[in-house]
């Protein structure tokens, strides 16, 4: 279409009635129904193309526009209300007419109409169905007691954390990404939380196996119940919730109970007026439905048999829809697959139809594995097809671009990741300004880093700014460091857990290994008439055993961090206890109080030969150690790359010191004990 001059209408808080709203201009609006991030963006896309009519934002829900992928975290209480709200930008607020909490229940194609809940009737000149989905409530007795709840909605945050205080036992039925992010949110307090998943793992439609099998034990840390392999038959109780059966017959005690079953597209308006749905509402390349004024985009529309129940796929869509709206030309030829998220704070990465590919000919599928991380792809003739993770992947973000073009991986790339888990070498060493213009840098607004590089080359100098002009991480702000790194600015990095009990800790031990390293050793009595008591602690052979196999045994127990980071039954099976930041603080007090025993064992007495060996051998460990822990606690001030490089340095100097000392103790014992 061409652009046609026309007075803008004024916002306003009051409902316009339909006669008067159209006779305000002479022009009648774009209408987009559904005010969440997908009809939002294609309001913003409208207005950046300065469109020449009216543009009118129908919203349902009582709320402000809001980022809907972020409920999670509202309900778990890691941000506040003020942190998922989308509001247009207050310059575009008088060029578009804002309709709150009123519902659209009716088109009328032949007379380009809509009705809205009140009975009021609204002309269009284009229409835009952003509707999304309802969350799908499994057919089984008791799904309407008291005490079931699901997750797709603000009203339904509201309603969750109203209830949290008085949960004791709740299950989450399905095992997907809204699920265990629910799960998570809700296990606090006390409350005891259990996943059920019908299929034969979490997550199966993003990961493997294995994956699932992975992001299960992370969850156990957790504290999370998960089960896996039976669907449910039945929620009990009278009026309130008592308990869940399942299809094998077990029965589950809790209060409540939260669906996570999956969403069902909201087609029944469309389907109504005639449009043609099938599993959503059926549009074209370029976002039309049956009726060419009306178009759909988002988790409602369903384009070439696909249903994308994902937010970049929308915004993709919503700028194709705006574009043709205006007059060029744009069209939606599907979206990748893709998914980079935490859940449960555990990062996933899902790129690719892998289920599709794996058993295919010519289909290969190389894993990279360890303690913290599970990394596959899947190469089809040498090209890379798919991905997945569990754990973090510095190189995900290219991931995407290389997955989308079928780049060729050399056979030492594919050796390379079968080794280190990596294809193009250190990752953090790549930089984002290097990566290609196409390499998307935010997944979620589906933002490039040549888009970003424009954007810094227009002025953007923060990572507020690039978000203001791109959308990048106003989403689910993952990408935020990334940002950082290309405005000049320090990487953002979380600070690990109990930092300022690692720094206190760190320092203390530092300063009891200086202090031993440079005090003069304590003298002993020369004769019964001096006064020196303690010097039965070095002399006397039944307390110099106490303090020796003391010693000792703090040793031994301070090497069990190395099993938790090592060995898969601590660090993700049932002997897990405790994150690992919580281990490494316990190591450097056990460290700490074996500079104490040593102090008792030996008087500061450093030793001739062997022992002295021993002795300084010992001190530069924990110096070491603690200077170590000094660096990780301060790594967040230090920054990403340089604190990294200097971690590395540290703590493989602290290991390399440590090696000979099981070798020396045991010179020591033998010597102790055999001469």
């Amino acid at each position: 279409m061409h652009s046609e001059a026309a007075v803008m209408p004024e916002s306003t808080d009051d409902q316009p009635s339909s006669a008067e709203a159209v006779a305000s201009s002479e022009l009648h609006p774009v209408i987009v129904v559904g005010a969440g991030p997908v009809g939002l963006r294609c309001v913003e896309e409208l207005l950046r193309y300065e469109l020449k009519r009216p543009i009118w934002l129908f919203g349902e829900e009582r709320w402000d526009p809001y980022n809907r992928v972020r409920l999670s975290s509202l309900l778990a209480g890691d941000i506040r209300l003020s942190d998922i709200n989308m509001s247009l930008p207050a310059e575009a607020m008088s060029k578009v007419v804002q309709i709150k909490q009123c519902q659209v229940v009716a088109i009328d194609p032949d007379t380009r109409t809509i009705r809205d809940q009140h009975g009021r009737i609204h002309a269009y000149h284009k229409l835009v169905l952003a509707v999304g989905s309802k969350a799908f409530i499994p057919n089984v007795p008791g799904v309407n007691l008291s005490g079931v709840y699901s997750l797709r909605s603000l009203s339904d945050t509201e309603a969750l954390l109203a209830r949290r205080a008085r949960v004791r036992r709740l299950v989450v039925i399905g095992g997907g990404l809204l699920g265990l992010e629910a799960a998570k949110a809700m296990a606090r307090d006390g409350t005891e939380v259990e996943v059920v998943q019908q299929a034969s793992h979490v997550m199966n439609r993003q990961l493997d196996s294995r994956g699932g099998e992975r992001v299960s034990d992370y969850l156990r840390l957790l504290g999370i119940r998960v089960r896996v392999g039976s669907g449910l038959a039945e929620i009990c109780g009278d009026h309130q919730v008592t308990s869940i059966r399942l299809r094998d017959g077990t029965e589950i005690p809790c209060d409540s109970v939260l669906l996570a079953t999956g969403i069902t597209p909201n087609i029944e308006m469309a389907r109504s007026a005639w449009i043609k749905v099938g599993r959503g509402i059926r549009v074209n390349d370029v976002m039309q439905t049956s009726q060419s004024d009306i178009y759909a985009i988002g988790e409602c529309a369903e384009h070439q048999g696909h249903v994308y129940g994902l937010v970049a796929p929308g915004l993709e869509q919503a700028a194709v829809a705006a574009a043709h709206i205006y007059g060029e030309e744009a069209v939606y030829r599907g979206s990748m697959m893709a998914s980079q998220l935490k859940v449960a704070g555990i990062p996933v990465t899902s790129i690719g139809p892998w289920e599709k590919l794996e058993g295919q000919p010519r289909v290969r599928a190389l894993v990279y594995s360890d303690q913290q991380h599970y990394r596959k792809i899947i190469v089809r003739e040498g090209r890379l097809e798919a991905a997945m993770a569990v754990g973090d992947w510095p190189e995900k973000n290219r991931l995407q671009e290389a997955v989308t073009t079928r780049r060729y991986l050399w056979p030492w790339q594919r050796f390379a990741f079968l080794r280190k888990g990596l294809l193009w070498g250190d990752a953090e060493e790549s930089r984002v300004s290097q990566w290609p213009a196409d390499a998307l840098v935010c997944q979620c607004m589906a933002v490039s880093r040549g888009k970003l590089s424009a954007a810094i080359e227009e002025g953007a100098s923060t990572t507020d700014q690039l978000a203001a002009c791109t959308g990048a991480s106003t989403v689910c702000g993952s990408c935020k460091p990334l940002l950082a790194e290309m405005v000049g600015s320090p990487a953002g990095i979380e600070p690990i857990k109990a930092k300022g009990s690692h720094l206190g800790w760190g320092i203390a031990a530092m300063l009891l290994a200086l202090f031993l390293s440079f005090y003069p050793a304590f003298g002993v009595r020369n004769s019964v008439q001096e006064v020196w008591p303690l010097d039965i602690l070095w002399r006397d052979g039944l307390f110099k055993q106490i303090s020796g196999f003391t010693l000792l045994g703090l040793l031994v127990i301070g090497l069990a961090l190395s099993l938790r980071k090592r060995v898969r039954f601590f660090s993700t099976g049932r002997g897990a206890i405790g994150g690992f930041d919580y281990w490494r603080l316990a190591h450097v007090i056990l460290g700490g109080l074996a500079l104490a025993a040593l102090v008792i064992h030996t008087g500061l007495a450093i030793g001739y030969n062997l022992n002295q060996w021993l002795m300084l051998d010992f001190l530069a460990a924990a110096a070491l150690g603690a200077l170590t822990t000094y660096v990780i606690a301060l790594q967040h001030r230090i920054g990403r790359k340089p604190g990294k490089r200097l971690r590395e340095w540290m703590y493989w100097l602290h290991v390399v010191v440590i090696w000979p000392l099981p070798v020396l103790l045991g010179f020591h014992i033998l010597s102790v004990y055999y001469f």
